[in-house]
């Protein structure tokens, strides 16, 4: 089980998503045997989703991705993106939340 479980609910912002997760993958490096990213995309437009698959495609070790097949609304993806993280912590974080570097430190 790891230790924190970072929750990234999206829909039809996959340009703010990948910025994001870009962000993630070099501030998780040095805790990545602690450290999982789970996004789930809410139903995109194709426009969005297949930029969105088409980056885990190229990243698939650096995070989780969960396509639902409806759009859940804002508090069903939460929940579900709470029923898929496996850990002891669960970070939920926007797509569009500004971090700061060395915010896991």
């Amino acid at each position: 089980m790891k230790k924190l479980s970072i929750c990234i609910p999206s829909y039809n912002r996959s340009d703010l998503l990948i910025s994001q997760l870009e962000f993630l993958r070099a501030e998780i490096f040095p805790f990545s045997t602690e450290i999982e990213i789970i996004v789930a995309d809410n139903c995109s437009s194709d426009e969005h989703r297949n930029k969105i698959i088409d980056y885990h495609n190229i990243h698939k070790s650096d995070f989780e991705l969960k396509l639902n097949p409806i759009n859940l609304g804002s508090i069903g993806n939460i929940y579900f993106l709470l029923e898929n993280a496996n850990s002891e912590y669960v970070w939920f974080l926007s797509d569009d939340d500004v971090l700061v570097p060395g915010i896991l430190k």
